[in-house]
């Protein structure tokens, strides 16, 4: 029944888009902006088109060269991301809405991390800094910590914030290429994989598997489909709540990847699924030497 309500939402949105070249390109331009700002406006009929439209758009770009096309258009929006309004209104939801849930989390984290720290603390899509704050006060000492993000502007700011801290604008997957060290402990927090394509995220969590052995991954609330089956919908898909981020199985894909799973939590926070986990590389026999010949 929700396949069908979704595929008619999509050829309905498809018609509309035909018909509306100019809407659908603009839309395209500014795909996210409507639903973190808040940004509808006019008649109840033009924000049904709207939503149609950008539904039909959503759904083709995830269906396309692996959602490679979907995840630019996120991309695109998180790196030209500056209003300060937006970034001062997301540091008060820290502290007044995510907190409050993070707390167990990352104390749970740093006992498990005790007498195995990491060289490397690096959060990617870090925003305004303030969760890597947050871990540098109450995981066991030691580790550097960085910060990546796509909003150059928000990490010039971050710079002046955090001294003692190292951050970096730009795609993190390049970054990571160019950059990692092993024994790194790699945090997202709040919804920051669901922007990757299924395949950016495979090609990400293999790299580290090759080149980082002792390295570890630690999600906080990174949200999934409300109807996602994690048990036998291996697969990725969309979220349906209307920013229409990619849904990961990330349990799946962190095994596949060679990572062991060592917490896993599949909750509902401030209204949406979500996934927090920890997982590590499992150690890798060395290969047995091929025997001589006679």
């Amino acid at each position: 029944m929700q396949k069908t309500k979704r595929r008619l939402k999509s050829v309905a949105g498809g018609v509309l888009a035909r018909l509306l070249p100019g809407r659908a390109a603009a839309i395209t331009q500014d795909f996210t902006r409507s639903y973190w700002d808040a940004a509808a406006s006019g008649s109840r009929a033009g924000r049904l088109v709207d939503s149609l439209i950008r539904f039909h758009l959503a759904h083709s770009r995830a269906g396309r060269d692996d959602g490679k096309s979907l995840e630019s258009i996120h991309k695109r929006f998180w790196s030209e991301k500056r209003d300060v309004e937006w970034f001062e209104r997301s540091s008060q939801d820290f502290e007044t809405k995510a907190l409050p849930h993070l707390r167990g989390p990352v104390a749970d984290l740093a006992a498990r991390l005790a007498g195995k720290e990491p060289a490397r603390v690096c959060e990617i899509g870090t925003g305004d800094g303030r969760f890597l704050e947050y871990l540098s006060q109450n995981l066991p000492p030691g580790p550097a910590y960085v910060g990546l993000d796509l909003s150059a502007e928000r990490i010039e700011l971050n710079r002046g914030l955090y001294p003692d801290f190292e951050f970096h604008s730009g795609d993190a997957e390049d970054w990571i290429r160019e950059n990692g060290i092993d024994r790194t402990l790699y945090v997202t927090n709040g919804g920051v994989f669901e922007y990757f394509s299924l395949s950016s995220l495979i090609e990400l969590l293999a790299f580290i598997d090759r080149t980082q052995p002792d390295s570890a991954v630690a999600l906080f609330f990174e949200p999934i489909a409300a109807d996602h089956d994690l048990t036998s919908e291996l697969d990725s898909r969309l979220t349906t709540a209307g920013e229409y981020s990619f849904s990961h199985n990330y349990a799946h894909l962190l095994g596949r990847a060679g990572f062991r799973l060592e917490s896993f939590i599949d909750d509902t926070v401030a209204g949406y699924r979500a996934i927090t986990l920890y997982a590590t590389l499992e150690k890798k026999s060395p290969a047995p030497p091929e025997k001589g010949g006679a």
